[in-house]
């Protein structure tokens, strides 16, 4: 028979075995894991959850490979991603984001990625660039419409398009004519100016052209594999947009506490056309990996942990059942 103190015993043992016992809080809108067969085609692939469509590449033949990427207690699943060369993917995921309200003027959205950098021999001579964009984005070369002046077209989005997420690039020229310190994951924005000016660092017109932020970045140099962090605020009216990254550790969370220790960059973009933007665009050179991509509406979202529920809550809850049934009981008699 269950007794008071048979049920006063049973509280405190489950409070005890609260350190075994876990759930995940955790709700992305849009989540791509990469769940597909070893050395396949991205391209054409559609798995994962809050997209429109399948993956698509106009350039090289990104693969899917079952060695995912782990970073500390960060919950993953499936493989990754790898670039072969010069190559590109992009996926809608159509008006997901715009539905929810976090492409609106005054709101915010969060992502996350683990970047996978293993095996690769040259760090500082990689290119790799993912995006919130209004349209895909290029991985070639080409010269303007006359042929003249044999400009880099890697890395620039179609159609006049925008985009703000992340750039890593080799030794480039950036838009105010700076040389970027290469080798670094680094904030960044795209926009057309109207100009087809390479060497002022404008790239091609009729393209979105890249802007990276001039500070120091996360250095891929010496840690191949890491959990980058991004939060966008989209500015009310003509007001810019600012992105703030961060790249926490692998002891980042804490049971239900997540530090993202101070962020490595906080880039401060002009006014973008946010509304617009229903594309996830990647763009990489030589052969640098992806996971883990999630967007949501807060850190928590695109951050899945194990987290244990507090004791005393659970305590709680078990000691009220038990006063519950016991009283039940007298009543009946």
């Amino acid at each position: 028979m269950w007794t008071i103190q048979k049920m006063i015993v049973a509280a405190l043992t489950l409070t005890l075995m609260t350190g075994t016992t876990a759930f995940v809080a955790a709700d992305p809108l849009i989540y791509e894991s990469f769940d597909y067969p070893d050395d396949q085609n991205v391209a054409g692939q559609s798995g994962g959850i809050g997209w429109n469509g399948n993956w698509s590449s106009s350039w090289g033949t990104p693969k899917s490979y079952s060695d995912g990427v782990s970073w500390g207690s960060l919950i993953t699943e499936g493989g990754r991603v790898r670039a072969t060369g010069h190559s590109n993917l992009h996926r809608s995921f159509g008006s997901t984001l715009a539905n929810a309200g976090l492409l609106n003027d005054g709101s915010s959205v969060w992502f996350s990625l683990t970047p996978d950098l293993r095996g690769q021999g040259i760090i500082t001579n990689l290119e790799f660039n993912v995006a919130l964009t209004s349209d895909p984005m290029l991985a070639g070369w080409g010269g303007d419409a006359n042929g003249n002046e044999r400009y880099s077209r890697m890395g620039h989005i179609l159609n006049n398009g925008e985009g703000i997420g992340i750039s890593q690039q080799p030794m480039n020229r950036n838009v105010n004519g700076t040389w970027t310190r290469h080798g670094q994951f680094r904030t960044a924005y795209w926009q057309d100016e109207g100009l087809n000016d390479n060497d002022a660092g404008t790239g091609p017109d009729g393209y979105g052209n890249l802007h990276e932020s001039g500070d120091n970045g996360w250095f891929g140099i010496t840690q191949e594999t890491a959990l980058l962090v991004g939060k966008i605020d989209w500015g009310v009216g003509a007001a810019g947009e600012t992105l703030t990254l961060y790249a926490p550790g692998e002891d980042f969370a804490s049971g239900s506490t997540i530090d993202l220790g101070t962020p490595i960059q906080t880039l401060l973009a002009p006014n973008l056309d946010q509304a617009a933007f229903d594309t996830f665009a990647i763009m990489w050179k030589d052969a640098p990996g992806l996971d883990e991509i999630r967007i949501g509406a807060t850190m928590e979202d695109v951050l899945p942990v194990p987290t244990i529920p507090e004791p005393t809550t659970l305590s709680l809850a078990i000691l009220g059942l038990a006063g519950a049934i016991f009283f039940g009981r007298r009543r009946k008699k």
